[in-house]
Parts: C-alpha cells; structure tokens; sequence
C-alpha cells in the first residue's frame, strides 16, 4: 500500500511541485492550498505524513496543527514544517520526538526526500509498537502536558 503524504501550502507552485515530485517517488499525494482544506483532508483521511507551510494566508501553520491536535487529530503522524521566512543561519532539523521537522525553502530535494524516508520509516515503526489500550490509559504513561503545543528543533547533524 503507497503511503499518503497530506501537502499543505498556499503557494500553487510549491504544492504542485512537491506533489510532482512526491509521486514520481512512488507516494500518494493528497494537497491543500487552505486552512479549511487542511483540517477537511487531515480528519477525513488516513496519513502517513503532513507536509505544512508555517505561514498560511493568515494563519500560522504551527497553530493551526495544534488545533487539530485539539479536533481529536492523530499525533503520532509525522510533520515537516516548511517556510520561506527564516534567516539564513537556521538549519533544517528534527525536534526531539523525530516526529516534527523543519525546512527552510528552497531546500535540498535529495536532503528533503531523505527526511521524508525516515519520519515514514520511523512512523511505520511506532505503529507496530504501539502500547495496548491498557497503556495509553495509563496517566503515569502520558507526556504531554496537554496545555500548549511546543516544538523544539535541532541542527541537521541531530537528524538520525
């Protein structure tokens, strides 16, 4: 089964390309150009990983994921979170949970797609070893605070 990869950006030409390239990688590639489009693919759809713009006519990609969370949303998939905006000494990398990533666009394809690899790899990995129900229910087991969505980025040679 092809894994499906949610594409979220407001700019047409970024979303088609990574769609094209996407494909042509063998994954299935679903997109959304808005912040209603985003949250109607996310919670009608099973995903393997999202790919979100940080800055959305508006929005701002990171919020609106969080709100997501909050709509019930699936937080053992994957993000990599793209933008234009940020200066030239920050690095693409992964936050601490390998589950959220970071890309200053334009970036590296080859590099890009090898990030996409391993947070799908990495995501088919948890799904075997996911905790039985009797575990998830279990507070001692739970680490979110439930208040506040942070993430924290490291520099590439962070990326496993």
């Amino acid at each position: 089964m092809k894994k499906r990869i949610l594409v979220v950006d407001d700019e047409r030409p970024i979303l088609e390309l990574l769609k094209f390239k996407l494909s042509n990688r063998g994954y299935e590639v679903l997109t959304a150009r808005d912040v209603k489009e985003f949250w109607d693919q996310a919670l009608s759809q099973e995903l393997d990983l999202i790919i979100l713009d940080i800055w959305l006519r508006g929005w701002i990609g990171t919020q609106v994921y969080g709100e997501l969370l909050d709509r019930g949303f699936d937080e053992t998939i994957p993000v990599i979170f793209i933008t234009a905006l940020l200066d030239e000494e920050t690095q693409a990398g992964t936050g601490a949970s390998g589950k959220y990533a970071l890309y200053r666009k334009p970036f590296d394809f080859d590099e890009f797609m090898g990030q996409v690899e391993r947070m799908l790899a990495e995501h088919s990995n948890d799904e075997r070893s996911r905790p039985d129900e009797n575990e998830k229910s279990n507070p001692s087991n739970d680490q979110s605070d439930g208040d506040s969505l942070t993430f924290s980025f490291s520099e590439p040679n962070g990326v496993r």
